[in-house]
């Protein structure tokens, strides 16, 4: 949801958003985990079979995440606020929504290739998938702790 002169404009609490960013640990050290695999040369039934557990634990790591970040750290305020950092907050918070289905897919590719048995190209095509979400995963924290900065320096003001 954007900002409108009708409706709600999405902002967001930084200090609720930080810590569900901290405590989170073990998502982190799982998505850490499946770049590592990504980039490391295995065979491929060996790779797959390393591969879809890790992915799975990052996608259930990240429906956690975003529903609460979604609903404590991002939140809708009265239309009459206008909050410069409106756009980017709500540009941000529909991003949780692709990045996911984007994971979901690539497990779903991973399960279906453990199943079948996986093929060097397949897996090569699976494993450029998945580098493509850890990604646009990080870009995304990135916009996300700017926005945590931003709305703590609108605060001091």
């Amino acid at each position: 949801m954007s900002q409108s002169a009708n409706g709600p404009t999405v902002t967001l609490n930084p200090a609720f958003l930080q810590e569900i960013k901290e405590s989170n640990v073990k998502l982190w050290n799982d998505f850490d985990a499946l770049r590592q695999l990504c980039d490391t040369p295995l065979m491929p039934l060996t790779a797959i079979r390393q591969l879809v557990p890790v992915l799975l634990q990052v996608r259930d790591g990240l429906s956690l995440q975003f529903a609460l970040e979604d609903s404590c750290g991002y939140f809708l305020g009265p239309a009459d606020v206008v909050h410069r950092l409106a756009s980017r907050a709500a540009a941000a918070r529909a991003a949780h929504g692709s990045l996911y289905l984007l994971l979901s897919e690539l497990c779903e590719q991973a399960e279906d290739l453990q199943y079948r048995g996986p093929t060097e190209p397949d897996l090569a095509v699976l494993l450029a998938g998945a580098q493509e979400f850890a990604l646009r995963l990080l870009e995304h924290e990135q916009e996300e702790a700017a926005l945590i900065a931003l709305a703590y320096d609108d605060q001091l003001r």
